[in-house]
């Protein structure tokens, strides 16, 4: 997998989904699509936290910029953050400034 950084700082999740097709942009040269990502929480366009099925090598790099999360924790994470997502619903927005906040950095040694 050819890195992307994965951008640092605080925000809020803007829409959730319970599963979410993903690719690169049109024309990249790291080229990829997988279908089916669970527990998808998108903090800023096209970077999310969410559950990765395909690797178990985490807390090393190996995304294009996403935080990959064990589907498990991703679940754990999905149901405690907001917004809430109703009973049989699979996706949901943020109304402005109301998604959780999220903290992401690089290191545990940030202040």
């Amino acid at each position: 997998i050819r890195e992307r950084k994965t951008p640092t700082g605080t925000y809020r999740i803007l829409e959730k989904h319970a599963t979410k097709d993903m690719r690169s942009r049109p024309g990249a040269s790291d080229w990829y699509e997988v279908e089916d990502v669970p527990w998808t929480m998108v903090f800023r366009p096209r970077y999310a936290l969410h559950g990765a099925y395909w690797h178990w090598g985490f807390g090393r790099p190996a995304s294009h910029g996403c935080v990959n999360l064990a589907p498990n924790d991703a679940r754990a994470l999905f149901d405690l953050t907001s917004p809430a997502i109703p009973a049989g619903w699979k996706v949901i927005w943020a109304d402005p400034g109301e998604g959780t906040v999220v903290r992401i950095r690089e290191t545990d040694d940030e202040e």
